[in-house]
């Protein structure tokens, strides 16, 4: 069963500081960042690891990330893609459909002490 999940949206150019805020602010476990190439949802554990060394990059390192390479292989968090689909932006909101047991993750607060 898909369900649809109303997350926090973020431009790219957002910091990894600032989404790890958002998302505290939202009591989510995700946020979307809305990147040129597409949408991507990074969820709270992502964020906590960029955080330790990378907290005043911008998401659009993260969203580098999320996106398989030229030689075919991929990261945890390209393949974690797969389990998402974005299928709404608007005020700073995201609209995610996912399977029940993967909705659910999302849709709780997180866990996750920054």
């Amino acid at each position: 069963m898909i369900i649809t999940v109303t997350l926090p949206l973020l431009k790219a150019t957002a910091t990894i500081l600032e989404a790890v805020q958002r998302l505290q602010d939202s009591r989510k476990s995700a946020v979307v960042i809305d990147d040129d190439r597409g949408p991507i949802v990074v969820t709270d554990r992502s964020l906590s690891n960029a955080l330790t060394t990378q907290g005043d990059l911008p998401l659009s390192r993260i969203a580098d990330r999320a996106r398989p390479s030229l030689l075919g292989g991929g990261t945890v968090l390209a393949e974690a893609q797969r389990k998402y689909i974005v299928r709404g932006v608007e005020d700073g909101t995201a609209l995610v459909d996912a399977d029940a047991e993967v909705a659910k993750e999302l849709a709780q607060e997180s866990k996750v002490k920054f």
